[in-house]
């Protein structure tokens, strides 16, 4: 089945249907922009230049946003962000409506960008990272455009240089945010687990660290294996708890010191956890004391 491609405002710099061998094992078949176009789609089947070894599809948003379709996910891409499409996946891109892409993009083939892909473990259908990458684009841009029979091995060399630039940066850049992520989910941790942790909101933490609450939560759990929602609640009755131990400190001031919005919030909250109110909970504590069970 022949790939499906709708699009009335593209600019073709480069178009070399029938590539020949190329010394460095990198084939350069097509690269271009598509300029905003609300109607912009593609459908590959996963069998295009099979005869390659697959199509490797290289692309960066300049503006506007898109959705890819692959594998049964659907990934969202904005300017800013590059994408890399990998071979042998069927897959469907196309603008948002209101916001269409404006994009520059190159299709490739060959061993030289597969081992590039699989010494990365770039495995699954489609790579998004938000990177910069317009001037790489545009280097490669002026560098095929110059092509001819005298010069074609240099340009390809220089070319496949920029290439392999763009895919590692892009994987860096992944990585590197990766890293960052990992640092604030456990800065966020020891801040829950501070005094001034047990009386903040998630969504306070959220303000505090600067980070989109889905995206927390998922970070959070993947780390932890609990909500930060859950966690701070776990921590506030584990609080609340040696509060009550204490026997002195009034309910309406555990609430207080534990951020709730009132003692009845506090006590509902409480129960929900225990089974028991806190005053039932300290009652209890103060029973086992006449009795002896606590020292």
């Amino acid at each position: 089945m022949r790939d499906l491609i709708m699009s009335d405002n593209a600019r073709i710099y480069f178009f070399n249907p029938t590539p020949k061998n190329s010394n460095n094992g990198l084939y350069f078949i097509r690269m271009g922009e598509n300029m905003p176009d609300k109607n912009y789609f593609v459908e590959r089947y996963g069998d295009t230049r099979r005869n390659l070894g697959g199509l490797y599809v290289l692309e960066y948003v300049i503006s506007g946003q898109g959705y890819i379709e692959c594998d049964g996910k659907v990934y969202h891409v904005k300017g800013g962000d590059v994408y890399f499409l990998n071979r042998g996946f069927a897959h469907r891109y196309y603008s948002d409506k209101d916001d269409p892409m404006h994009k520059v993009w190159l299709n490739c083939a060959g061993p030289y960008i597969a081992g590039i892909f699989d010494s990365l473990g770039i495995t699954e259908g489609v790579f998004c990272a938000h990177f910069d990458a317009e001037s790489l684009f545009k280097r490669l841009r002026d560098l095929l455009v110059s092509v001819d029979y005298k010069n074609i091995d240099r340009v390809y060399d220089r070319a496949a240089l920029i290439v392999t630039e763009l895919i590692l940066g892009a994987a860096t850049s992944n990585r590197i945010k990766d890293y960052e992520n990992e640092d604030v989910v456990y800065e966020v941790k020891r801040y829950i687990d501070s005094d001034a942790g047990l009386k903040s909101s998630l969504d306070e933490i959220c303000a505090r660290f600067y980070q989109n609450k889905s995206y927390l939560i998922f970070r959070f759990r993947k780390e932890f294996g609990i909500t930060p929602h859950k966690y701070v609640l776990q921590r506030k009755m584990e609080a609340a708890k040696e509060m009550l131990a204490t026997g002195y400190m009034q309910i309406k001031e555990i609430s207080n010191r534990l951020g709730f919005a009132s003692p009845q919030y506090f006590s509902s909250a409480f129960r929900s956890y225990y089974g028991k109110t806190p005053l039932e909970y300290r009652a209890e504590l103060q029973n086992q004391n006449k009795d002896g069970f606590l020292v």
